[in-house]
């Protein structure tokens, strides 16, 4: 990855993940997925059972939580006409972020 673009992907707020190691993620996440219970959203830790909510999702993968408003992104490239058209739907103030 370029400099131009581990800079792009800490301005989403997503910096945190560029230092996974995926060789042992694969086991874990399915370790993660067998004790995991999606009606009470918890994880069981064995003794006791996590919460899980955004806020924990995104400490844990250092991430920004409170959204991004693509408003504020500001292309360093020409953009292609369909993209420039689908952008100029967007109101400034739209904001995407995890459903809560």
């Amino acid at each position: 990855m370029s400099q131009r673009q581990e800079e792009a992907v800490k301005q989403l707020g997503l910096g945190g993940l560029m230092g996974f190691v995926i060789d042992g993620i694969p086991e874990m996440a399915f370790h993660v997925v067998d004790q995991f219970d999606a009606d009470n959203l918890t994880l069981n830790l064995g003794n006791t059972q996590l919460v899980v909510t955004a806020t924990l999702i995104s400490k844990f993968l250092g991430i920004y939580e409170g959204g991004l408003n693509f408003g504020a992104i500001v292309s360093s490239k020409k953009l292609h006409p369909s993209l420039k058209g689908w952008r100029a739907l967007l109101e400034e103030t739209i904001f995407t972020r995890p459903f809560t």
